[in-house]
C-alpha cells in the first residue's frame, strides 16, 4: 500500500515538474504556429470570470500587427489577450508557465484566434521583449532569456521571419487608420538594389563608350589609308 502511495506522490510531482518546464522552441516554428503577431506596449489587466474559469485580460498599445484584418484590429490602444488564471472575490485561480507583464513594457506577442477571444501562442512561449542590448535592437524570449536561439534576435531578422511565414508586411496606424508599414528589412533590399541598377547603367554606358571609341578609330584608320593610296597615285 505504501508503494503505491509513493508512486502517486512521484507521478504527482513529475505532473508538476512537467507543467512547469518548456521546451524550446525555434521562433520560426513558433511564428508557424501562430494566427498572428502585435508589437505593443503593456497597458493594464483586469480579472474577469466567464463560464466559472477566471482569466486575466491583458490590454495593450498596438504599434504594428501582421495576420490580423482592420475589423480585428481597429483600435490601437485596446487590443486585448485572454490568459487562464487570476484573481475573482478573493478566489485565486494560478497557471503554471503564464507571462507577467510590466507597465509600459514594449513587447512582441505571438497570437492564436480563439473562439472567446485571442490567446498567446504556448503561453509563456508567445511572450518576446524588444529590448537594446549594445546598441542594437533585438527581441528575446520571456521564458528562455539566456538561450542562444531565442534571446537576442536581431530586430531586421525578426522582421523578415515574419514576412517570409505571413507573407505580408507589418501593418500599423497613421491618424487612427490602419495602414501598411514598409520593413526595414525591404527598405534596405532596395537601397541595396539601387547601386546595381547603376553599376548595370554604368557597365552599359562604358560599353556604348567602348564601341564609339572602336568606331572612330577604325574610320580614321580608313582615312589614313585612303590618304597615302591617294598620295601614291598622285606620284
Amino acid at each position: 500500500m505504501k508503494y503505491f502511495f509513493f508512486l502517486y506522490l512521484l507521478l504527482c510531482f513529475l505532473g508538476q515538474a512537467v507543467a512547469m518546464s518548456y521546451m524550446p522552441i525555434p521562433f520560426e516554428k513558433q511564428l508557424e504556429e501562430s494566427d498572428g503577431v502585435i508589437e505593443g506596449i503593456y497597458l493594464s489587466h483586469e480579472f474577469k470570470k466567464t463560464n466559472d474559469k477566471i482569466v486575466t485580460i491583458y490590454t495593450f498599445s498596438v504599434s504594428k500587427f501582421v495576420g490580423f484584418s482592420s475589423n480585428e484590429i481597429y483600435n490601437q490602444n485596446n487590443f486585448q489577450i485572454l490568459i487562464p488564471g487570476g484573481t475573482w472575490h478573493n478566489e485565486s485561480y494560478h497557471v503554471e508557465g503564464v507571462p507577467h507583464f510590466s507597465k509600459d513594457e514594449q513587447v512582441v506577442l505571438l497570437i492564436k484566434k480563439a473562439e472567446r477571444g485571442y490567446q498567446l501562442t504556448n503561453l509563456g512561449l508567445g511572450k518576446y521583449v524588444v529590448q537594446t542590448v549594445d546598441r542594437k535592437k533585438v527581441i528575446s524570449s520571456a521564458i528562455f532569456a539566456n538561450h542562444n536561439q531565442l534571446s537576442n534576435i536581431d530586430y531586421n531578422e525578426y522582421i523578415r521571419l515574419v514576412n517570409k511565414v505571413f507573407n505580408k508586411r507589418f501593418a500599423g496606424f497613421s491618424n487612427g487608420k490602419n495602414v501598411y508599414l514598409q520593413s526595414e528589412l525591404v527598405l534596405e533590399k532596395k537601397a541595396n538594389r539601387e547601386p546595381a541598377a547603376i553599376n548595370e547603367k554604368t557597365k552599359n554606358s562604358g560599353n556604348d563608350n567602348s564601341m564609339n571609341i572602336f568606331w572612330i578609330l577604325l574610320l580614321l584608320a580608313l582615312l589614313g589609308s585612303a590618304s597615302r593610296i591617294y598620295s601614291k597615285k598622285n606620284k
